[in-house]
């Protein structure tokens, strides 16, 4: 299922039309869903595009949302949109030529298509020529007709089909979107929006070539181009399987296990979690890069407070809140003499547990605002950072990249929102034998169980081994309890006395959870469970009862 925040690369390969290219450029930047980048491609103009794309565009308005990539030499639209592809970083591809325009709701439109058809990967709707004609119609691939080879209309598809059918043919110089979508079609369900949502400008060379000679040529090269594929596929193939390769000669399979796909994958679901081990050992081991003659350590509540406290104690300093330093409230020394200098200038040490976009730290700065710093060196440090944040910092310990979680948040994180989480011992206790009776002690535990860990963020999919039978009443805990969810999966057995023959506890979690391709992680709260799981499904899972991570 495709997640609600669907980004879109539009890919838009160009030559000398900058008499027209901001129109089209300005019709994507005016759309009414703003979650895109935007791809230029300049293939090797020679009149003003470049200037008055970094004019107007890169230099002035320092918009992040174009990558501009000039090409030396003119190579054509389909290498050109090729190098536009590598350079995607978004799931969901689309095109704009340079001299046509996007409706306002173009994006907003496929986006809504895209989520209510999870399961399709290629999207396509009509668009208006400049003679006032609507094209676009409702087709499949074994009932295409030439009548209708050239109405197909405007598309967007998922990256991964690239990978699938391959790139653009660079031997057609017509028909090139065409020529893809039909790859595609043979095997995909094209889903058909009947909306208009691009226009072909009066630039557009598009109506005056459909009855060529040139035209009808570029058809011929396609049919006979997709009719040696079929031949040669009939009977010799090399495919991607489920992690591994497949050639098929003639009617003999050969499988083989594809290293490249099965690190891909790994790479895909990997996590960098940490400890509360991990933060001492760290923390004890890089001492040496902190001046021993701070006078207080602060910490930024909440995450930033058990570093400071460690931090203090092994340089044996006074330590407190972010917050009581700014209401001037005396920290608490204990009974061990505390080291502190004899400087007017007090210095400060100020702690957080990690940094990414620095936002904690720049709010921790504008607090600090409230108060006299004149009298204060104020130094800052992270124990965990990124490569891209380090420097925002006058101290880090280790560089840990994203997506990172702690032992200390993994319960309550934004990342939860592509997570499976189990149900009894995660979010709730887990019952007792004799509460565990298939009958109405355990209804009654249901409806009443204590809640353990409730995440104020709304997650992908809780996975549990309760009977479906209990639905209801588990429904009804979790709207009590204020848990938000988008799935809730139960096993469908008629008792608890056949769950317990089957032992099927784990493998249900993991065949549920391998076949969410977007999520990245199982909160379980069994340690055996949690291993099966991982070995099951090839993707990570913490375990509750232990705190370790399994496959991350």
């Amino acid at each position: 299922m495709y997640s609600k925040n669907v980004k879109f690369s539009i890919i838009m390969a160009t030559y000398n039309r900058a008499f027209c290219i901001q129109n089209a450029i300005d019709s994507l930047l005016n759309q009414t869903y703003q979650d895109f980048e935007l791809i230029i491609v300049d293939d090797g103009s020679t009149d003003d595009t470049e200037k008055l794309i970094k004019e107007k565009y890169l230099d002035k308005l320092h918009n992040k949302k174009i990558i501009y990539k000039k090409l030396k030499q003119n190579k054509g639209v389909c290498k050109a949109r090729n190098i536009g592809l590598k350079l995607a970083h978004n799931s969901w591809i689309g095109y704009l030529d340079s001299d046509n325009e996007m409706l306002p709701d173009f994006l907003e439109t496929f986006k809504k298509s895209i989520i209510e058809n999870p399961k399709n990967k290629i999207f396509y709707s009509q668009l208006q020529r400049t003679d006032g004609q609507v094209i676009g119609q409702p087709f499949n691939y074994e009932n295409l007709q030439e009548a209708n080879f050239i109405d197909l209309g405007v598309f967007v598809h998922n990256k991964s089909l690239i990978q699938k059918y391959g790139k653009f043919d660079t031997n057609l110089r017509r028909l090139v979107d065409w020529d893809l979508i039909l790859r595609y079609t043979r095997k995909e369900k094209p889903v058909f929006i009947e909306k208009v949502l691009l226009k072909y400008s009066e630039n557009n060379n598009y109506s005056r070539i459909t009855n060529t000679e040139s035209l009808q040529d570029a058809m011929l090269i396609i049919k006979k181009k997709r009719a040696k594929e079929e031949f040669l596929q009939s009977i010799f193939s090399v495919k991607n399987e489920n992690m591994h390769k497949v050639i098929t000669i003639l009617d003999l399979k050969l499988k083989f296990k594809n290293k490249k796909l099965i690190q891909q994958e790994k790479q895909k679901y990997k996590i960098n979690f940490k400890t509360f081990a991990d933060l001492s050992g760290l923390i004890r081991k890089n001492m040496q890069k902190l001046p021993s003659d701070f006078d207080l350590i602060i910490g930024i509540p909440r995450s930033g407070i058990i570093p400071a406290y460690t931090i203090a104690l092994f340089l044996n300093k006074n330590v407190c809140s972010l917050n009581e330093f700014i209401n001037n409230l005396i920290p608490q020394k204990g009974e061990r003499p505390i080291q502190e200098s004899s400087n007017n200038k007090k210095k400060i040490l100020i702690v957080d547990d990690s940094i990414n976009t620095g936002s904690a730290l720049k709010k921790a700065k504008e607090q600090l605002k409230n108060i006299d710093t004149s009298k204060y060196d104020i130094k800052y440090c992270c124990i965990f950072a990124t490569n891209s944040s380090k420097n925002l910092v006058d101290y880090y310990f280790e560089i840990v990249e994203q997506p990172r979680i702690f032992q200390w948040n993994y319960l309550n994180h934004g990342l939860s929102k592509h997570w499976c989480f189990d149900m009894d011992g995660v979010l709730c206790v887990d019952p007792t034998e004799e509460q565990n009776d298939d009958g109405e002690k355990y209804i009654d535990f249901i409806l009443n169980a204590r809640p353990l860990y409730i995440p104020t963020y709304t997650i992908h999919s809780i996975v549990t081994s309760r009977l479906e039978k209990y639905r209801p009443q588990t429904e009804e805990w979790l709207k009590k309890h204020n848990v938000k969810y988008k799935n809730l999966y139960m096993l469908n057995l008629p008792s608890a006395q056949e769950r317990r023959k089957r032992n099927c506890h784990a493998d249900f979690k993991a065949d549920i959870y391998k076949k969410l391709k977007d999520c990245t992680c199982f909160i379980e709260s069994n340690h055996t469970q949690a291993i099966k799981i991982t070995n099951l499904s090839k993707k990570p899972c913490i375990c509750v009862e232990t705190d370790e991570i399994f496959g991350g």
